[in-house]
């Protein structure tokens, strides 16, 4: 915003009278340069999920064994065990990533319940930190029984930040030798994404 005086003065001499009358002109400019730069968030936000992420999981783990995929909901779920564990996943393209994790519970016997590996595709909603996705892969289990596995899963991740974000997920993992190996995890936790 600008403000501007500009005056003058005006001498004139009346020739009859012999006086000199003064006039003065005063002129206020008042300028107003208001440059409006509207952009929305989609524009100026980069995307909470990238190709080329690496991410950190840190969770809490229910692990339930089940004989068979279609007797699911039939099972008592209170022959589980809590536990947790870490995971680390890469993503080689904004849908598509490779990840391992390994879970830990408080079932007697052996530390480590299972490692696997899983390939993931993840469907972020635009850019409102909500993404649903599906896994499968196969591991090892070693307890309570050592047993190749292999399954899949559904979860859904929220991002607060590019970086920090909470997901659960639930699967389900066939043993390669028996359907009493066969289990039900469920996870939820932080994941850190670089």
């Amino acid at each position: 915003m600008c403000f501007g005086v500009a005056g003058a003065a005006r001498a004139q001499q009346n020739s009859l009278d012999n006086t000199t009358n003064v006039t003065t002109n005063v002129t206020i400019t008042v300028t107003t340069n208001v440059t409006t730069n509207v952009t929305t968030n989609a524009e100026t936000e980069l995307p909470l999920f990238r190709a080329q992420e690496f991410d950190l999981d840190v969770f809490g783990s229910y692990l339930n064994p089940e004989g068979r995929f279609d007797k699911l909901f039939e099972t008592n779920i209170r022959h589980g065990t809590w536990g947790g564990g870490g995971g680390l996943s890469y993503f080689l393209l904004r849908n598509f990533g490779l990840g391992a994790d390994v879970n830990v519970s408080s079932h007697p016997g052996r530390i480590v319940d299972q490692v696997t590996g899983n390939m993931i595709l993840r469907f972020p909603i635009s850019n409102t930190g909500i993404s649903p996705y599906a896994f499968g892969g196969g591991g090892r289990a070693f307890s309570p029984s050592w047993d190749w596995v292999y399954g899949g899963g559904v979860g859904l991740e929220y991002r607060f930040t590019r970086m920090i974000g909470i997901f659960s997920d639930a699967r389900f993992l066939w043993s390669d030798r028996e359907t009493a190996g066969n289990r039900l995890l469920l996870r939820a936790g932080l994941r850190l994404s670089f």
